[in-house]
């Protein structure tokens, strides 16, 4: 079996995601069964520890499964099986699993939940995440890439909940005898792992161009980003990014499913900008969990600096905050009057600073 690696140092520049909470122990936390070796080592340990720091904070029993399955046995009924015999969720306050099953005979991906994530884990939000995301990077050749992006979408999608108060589930509260039994739902598809390119997005013809829309304010380009993230166009070659990022974006294994990611990830909430001189910070002033979007002003237009936001912006998992800014002494001296620190966390003053 061929095992496929990805640059975690290049997934970690490019998407802004630096695992900033790590192993402690260095041990494996053993939440990856692949005795045939399709991840690579560093894949591995990258996707172990994204997991024990997704169940820490989401109190989910969460494992990835790469097997072989029978062909007599239909991939849904041997993943029910699996999550029985392996009794996932027992340990777990409240019971919540989720188990992540690759059938590497079939090449076809299944996620199996039980019956406490129901409700917080539609089988349609189930079937989105491999049908939109993860199949696209199983068939470029990133199985890991695609499983551990997955695992950040669905941890911001529980963090909203737990925010809204809504996390605990109220309408399976009879089904607790069962305790780690599968039940609940789940969904699946087809997900050859192959090599090649991902290829690109489907051109939009009643899509505008971007080659002259960086904004005269920073609220306007911000407006033309959610624009060029909402039409579902990947085009990296955009004025309302910095050269640098535009060099950054065109190296995204970027999926539909991604994209809309990062595009409900900002669209509902206000933000608010602060501007001194040629830099300029936006952040949201209604969810802690959106990091801040860096701009630079250029020949009297503002673009957005992702490749600075790849340095600066660091995500935290596993505990009550997501981001922290970084250097802040140097990189964000012009504003450090806005900085104050929450809980060890360099954060901005006038932002949502909930915890968890």
């Amino acid at each position: 079996m061929k095992r496929f690696g990805i640059s975690i140092a290049l997934a970690a520049a490019v998407f802004a995601w630096h695992l900033l909470a790590g192993n402690p122990s260095g041990a494996s936390r053993g939440r990856i069964d692949d005795a045939i070796g399709l991840l690579s080592d560093s894949d591995r340990a990258a996707l172990e520890d994204r997991l024990e720091l997704f169940s820490k904070e989401t109190a989910i029993d969460a494992r990835f499964l790469f097997t072989p399955v029978p062909r007599e046995t239909h991939l849904a009924i041997f993943a029910a099986n699996r999550f029985d015999e392996m009794k996932l969720g027992s340990q777990s306050p409240g019971q919540r699993a989720l188990l992540f099953v690759y059938d590497t005979r079939g090449e076809s991906l299944r996620i199996h939940s039980n019956y406490d994530l129901e409700s917080n884990l539609p089988d349609s939000l189930v079937g989105y995440f491999i049908h939109e995301h993860a199949r696209y990077l199983f068939d470029d050749g990133d199985p890991a890439f695609a499983l551990l992006l997955a695992i950040r979408m669905l941890q911001d999608h529980f963090r909203y909940q737990q925010l809204a108060g809504s996390f605990q589930p109220d309408g399976f509260r009879a089904l607790r005898a069962l305790r780690h039994r599968a039940g609940g739902g789940g969904a699946q598809a087809h997900a050859p792992i192959s090599e090649k390119t991902l290829e690109a997005f489907p051109a939009i013809p009643e899509s505008p161009g971007y080659g002259d829309a960086a904004g005269a304010t920073v609220e306007e380009t911000f407006a033309t980003y959610l624009d060029w993230l909402g039409r579902g166009q990947f085009d990296p070659n955009a004025a309302f990014l910095t050269e640098g990022s535009r060099r950054l974006v065109a190296q995204w294994p970027m999926t539909p499913g991604y994209l809309d990611y990062l595009y409900l990830r900002d669209f509902p909430h206000e933000f608010q900008s602060l501007v001194r001189g040629d830099r300029a910070i936006l952040f949201s002033t209604s969810s802690p969990f959106v990091s801040p979007h860096l701009f630079r002003r250029t020949g009297g237009v503002w673009q957005m600096d992702l490749e600075a936001e790849a340095q600066l912006v660091l995500s935290v998992a596993g505990g009550p905050l997501s981001w922290t800014l970084a250097d802040a002494e140097n990189a964000f001296s012009a504003f450090e009057e806005e900085l104050i620190s929450v809980g060890g966390f360099t954060r901005l003053a006038r932002g949502d600073n909930r915890q968890l």
